[in-house]
């Protein structure tokens, strides 16, 4: 009887191991932006602290929705457009920056996946190493590039609406960096979207303020 117990106590102990575990560190994700002439782009660096990772994994469309509405609500080429359609324009790549020898981000579904070549690291491809044991070799970058797609007045510039930014909203685990078969570390990610710059909300409210002092003096007064 002992002997049983015991079997199902190493059972239970490989069971469990054998079950994906997830990571306590959280990767570091930042988002910066380009937008010059006639093209767009947003910058994610995604540094990792605490791991060492084979692969990740980025929610590409719950991240960049906010981007192919604003296209498909303002851009009078897209209206008729899919969001689907609108961001199979876009163009991803890797920057030549700390990890990008030897890697590859392939559109996944609805996820952009980010993984070696394979091969020896080091040798192959670069390995994407954690703070502590290089800084200058822990940061994987890339890009987006939009187009023309956020030049909705077609002038060749950015301003107002055409402005992106970071928003407050979440994508939850937007972000899964890979470590091997059973181990992940996972961090939410800001969305990125196409918001008025700070003048032109100022001038909205200026607008709305105008429209009013006319609404109330149309009321007290009558037509003029």
């Amino acid at each position: 009887m002992r002997n049983i117990t015991k079997l199902f106590g190493l059972a239970a102990i490989a069971a469990a191991s054998a079950l994906p575990m997830k990571g306590t560190a959280e990767p570091i994700v930042d988002v910066s932006f380009a937008q010059a002439g006639a093209n767009s782009e947003a910058y994610f660096n995604v540094t990792n602290p605490d791991a060492t990772y084979d692969s990740g994994s980025f929610k590409f469309e719950d991240a960049l929705m906010p981007v192919a509405q604003a296209v498909k609500d303002n851009n009078v080429d897209y209206v008729n457009s899919s969001l689907d359609e609108i961001m199979d324009e876009w163009n991803i790549s890797i920057q030549p920056n700390e990890v990008y020898g030897g890697w590859s981000a392939t559109r996944n579904g609805s996820n952009l996946d980010l993984t070696n070549n394979g091969g020896f690291p080091g040798f192959d491809y670069t390995e994407w190493l954690k703070t502590s044991d290089n800084s200058a070799q822990d940061e994987f970058d890339f890009s987006v590039n939009f187009g023309g797609q956020l030049d909705f007045d077609g002038n060749g510039n950015y301003a107002g609406i055409e402005q992106l930014a970071r928003l407050d909203s979440k994508v939850l685990e937007g972000f899964t960096g890979k470590l091997d078969e059973l181990n992940t570390y996972s961090t939410d990610i800001n969305q990125v979207g196409v918001v008025p710059e700070p003048a032109t909300i100022a001038m909205l409210g200026l607008g709305g303020l105008i429209t009013s002092i006319v609404r109330r003096i149309k009321n007290n007064y009558g037509h003029y």
